[in-house]
C-alpha cells in the first residue's frame, strides 16, 4: 500500500524516515530506505530521541545508522528531540532549500 502511494502521489515533495538514535537500525529500516532510494526518492532522515543520549554519543550513533543502513554518503540525517526542539530548524531549512530547488 506504502509502494503503490509513494509511486502514484503527485503531491509527494518531501520523505522524512524516522529512526530512533538510540538503537542501532532494524532491518525494515534499512528495508525502507532501499526502497525509497531504489524509485529515485532521497528521504531525509531524522535521528529521533536525540535528548535521550549524551551529545558525544550522537555523533557515534549517526554513524551506526550511516553503516547499519548503508545509506548514500550524501544523504543528511539531522538528530532530533521533540522534547528539547533540536534538530527542528535544520530540518525547516532542509525543506525550505528543497522547495526552493523544485520550483527553479
Amino acid at each position: 500500500m506504502i509502494r503503490k502511494y509513494l509511486e502514484h502521489s503527485k503531491s509527494l515533495r518531501v520523505i522524512f524516515l524516522l529512526i530512533d538514535i538510540r538503537h542501532d537500525p532494524m532491518k525494515k529500516d534499512a528495508d525502507t530506505y532501499r526502497m525509497l532510494t531504489g524509485m529515485g526518492l532521497n528521504p531525509l532522515i531524522i535521528a529521533t530521541k536525540a535528548d535521550k543520549i549524551s551529545k558525544a554519543k550522537r555523533r557515534k550513533q549517526i554513524d551506526v545508522i550511516r553503516k547499519g543502513m548503508d545509506l548514500i554518503p550524501d544523504t543528511p540525517v539531522i538528530p532530533f528531540s521533540a522534547v528539547s526542539k533540536e534538530g527542528k530548524d535544520e530540518i525547516w531549512e532542509y525543506v525550505e532549500h528543497y522547495i526552493q530547488t523544485i520550483g527553479e
